[in-house]
């Protein structure tokens, strides 16, 4: 294919629709549309050593779905990198990187202590 070839292949491609929520911004294809309307959601809690509190919604695979840390003092929440560590063992980990201080703090939890609350899905 010769580079006016291909150039004119390129033009002739359909760009995204880029307004239109349905449609992918990576790829241009039609989202699916059976997506579920309701996600059963987790909240686990723990302190870290600033005394922010730090939290993660946990799905029904024991896997983050949010992290995020709340500073009591101040009253603002802050997005908190989280990571469940062997989320399929009954007693299992999850890691965040506390955004207040930069602490690393790891705490244990029990799977059957878990409470899944029905919740609509996040935008």
């Amino acid at each position: 294919m010769s580079r006016r070839e291909h150039s004119a292949h390129c033009r002739a491609r359909k760009a995204p629709n880029l307004r239109d929520p349905k449609q992918s911004r990576l790829t241009g294809h039609k989202a699916p549309t059976n997506a579920p309307t309701a996600v059963k959601l987790a909240t686990v809690t723990s302190a870290c050593e600033c005394q922010a509190r730090l939290s993660a919604e946990l799905d029904e695979n024991q896997c983050v779905v949010r992290g995020f840390a709340s500073d009591r003092r101040r009253g603002k929440t802050r997005s908190a990198p989280a990571h469940t560590i062997e989320p399929k063992a009954e007693s299992f980990q999850i890691a965040w990187a506390c955004s207040l201080c930069g602490r690393n703090t790891v705490r244990s939890f029990d799977a059957g202590g878990l409470a899944f609350i029905e919740q609509a899905p996040r935008s």
